[in-house]
């Protein structure tokens, strides 16, 4: 009885005991924690920060582009003001009248709608750390007018080629340079309307078919699948590519091409591919994924968007089904299943900024990454046997291998189009190249025996 009362005694005493512990620690804990959870300033706010950011402007750059409808223009933001503020912005456009595919992206790419309406349009950034902080920019809308809309043409009168045909054009920096039969090339370096032409028969290069300009060269291929290259600041001095490094080793090639992406050019003849990073000097295979063969028989264009190149073309005897490829370095190709051109061949194609538009007898599509298709149904390009595509100036002209007068369509979105008649082309005309220089279309040709040279006179 007493030893149970004593334990009974022992057992609250050791109860009060822990408890008081308990009790104590807690204390400490909580003096701890109320302690560790000052601001850094040594205040009782842990949210206070020690040094408060502030800003006192926001400046977008570029602050006044002319920006061509259809067309898009990266803009970048700086933040200034105390404590290094956040470079973080928001963008937007203020205009709220503005066509509804004008927009600009959370990373500052201003996309301006094809058919967009307004001449003037301005991009806000506001800063993410003070709202009430924001930059502007004037964006001046270019080019366009209505879907469908026409353009009009003067003729060159010089004749760079006399009587070799004019193949292939390209614009260099400040300087056009063509290529044409008969081992000749011309140039021209501030009018259109004179040129100087080479005799290259020394390299006996024949027919000159395509050139493609980068990394400081020009290079062409023939219709042998022969390269030859000069450096772009004399564009008069060509060097032949040595016959062991040759691209191709055919006697005869079907519609061969280069271009130039990224830091390479590559050369394509029938539905084979080479690439070369030495400017031409040697070429290297490319491959299949799995180490297949190439599923084209020929291709018709390759381009290169920033991120990947897209090939595009056929396969079959006479190409009846289009083929799609892709690759992230020009070496490695993989075939794009599941797009709409599964019973035509890819001819026209090209990149505008924004998406892939590629073209086919009575059929167009785009895609942003060159992978996911979606068509765009149209019936007006009835035979383009080898139509080649372009964009500039909010406008993408189409021009068909031949024709009354050649045939070419235009449009401002890619969807409508208007075929019309080139009437400097007075008879029947083989269109053979299209490009754009920044202010013009200019296109190239040839007219039943001669060479033909027009440009759009709209843009300039």
């Amino acid at each position: 009885m007493f030893n149970h009362q004593i334990l009974i005694q022992m057992k609250s005493k050791m109860e009060k005991e822990i408890s008081f512990r308990m009790l104590a620690a807690i204390m400490i804990i909580a003096t701890m924690s109320f302690i560790g959870c000052k601001d850094d300033n040594g205040g009782d706010d842990p949210d206070t920060p020690d040094t408060l950011q502030t800003v006192t402007n926001v400046e977008v750059t570029p602050a006044s582009p002319s920006v061509a409808k259809g067309a898009t223009q990266q803009f970048s933001a700086t933040v200034t003001g105390d404590n290094k503020p956040a470079q973080t912005v928001t963008w937007s456009i203020v205009e709220t009248n503005k066509h509804a595919s004008t927009a600009i992206s959370g990373a500052g790419l201003l996309t301006v709608a094809a058919g967009e309406s307004l001449a003037k349009l301005t991009v806000r950034a506001v800063s993410t750390v003070d709202a009430t902080k924001n930059g502007t920019a004037s964006v001046t809308v270019t080019g366009g007018g209505s879907s469908g809309s026409g353009v009009t043409w003067t003729k060159v009168t010089a004749n760079p080629f006399g009587t070799s045909a004019i193949n292939d054009i390209i614009l260099g920096n400040d300087i056009l340079v063509a290529t044409g039969t008969f081992s000749k090339i011309a140039y021209s370096n501030d009018n259109i309307n004179q040129w100087t032409t080479l005799d290259l028969s020394e390299l006996s290069l024949g027919n000159i078919y395509r050139i493609a300009r980068g990394g400081g060269r020009y290079v062409v291929i023939n219709y042998q699948g022969t390269a030859a290259y000069a450096d772009e600041n004399d564009v008069t001095k060509w060097k032949k590519t040595d016959k062991e490094n040759e691209p191709f080793f055919e006697t005869q090639v079907y519609n061969p091409g280069i271009v130039y992406c990224k830091d390479r050019f590559i050369a394509h003849r029938n539905g084979v591919m080479k690439y070369s990073t030495d400017g031409g000097a040697t070429w290297k295979n490319t491959s299949w994924t799995g180490g297949g063969a190439t599923p084209f028989t020929n291709i018709y264009g390759i381009v290169w968007n920033g991120t990947r190149f897209i090939a595009v073309g056929g396969k079959g005897n006479f190409p009846t089904s289009g083929v799609i490829a892709h690759s992230t370095d020009g070496e490695t190709w993989t075939e794009v299943t599941g797009h709409p051109f599964s019973d035509v061949a890819v001819y026209g194609f090209t990149w505008d900024g924004n998406k892939f538009i590629a073209i086919a007898p009575w059929r167009v599509a785009h895609s942003s990454d060159g992978l996911d298709w979606s068509l765009y149904y149209n019936d007006s390009f009835s035979n383009p046997s080898s139509n080649r595509i372009t964009f500039g100036g909010g406008k993408y002209i189409v021009v068909g291998d031949s024709g009354k007068n050649g045939e070419i369509w235009t449009s401002t979105d890619a969807k409508t189009w208007l075929k019309e008649e080139v009437s400097v082309f007075s008879n029947y005309v083989t269109v053979k190249s299209i490009i754009y220089d920044g202010k013009k279309f200019i296109v190239a040709g040839v007219e039943d025996d001669k060479n033909v040279i027009a440009y759009s006179n709209d843009l300039q």
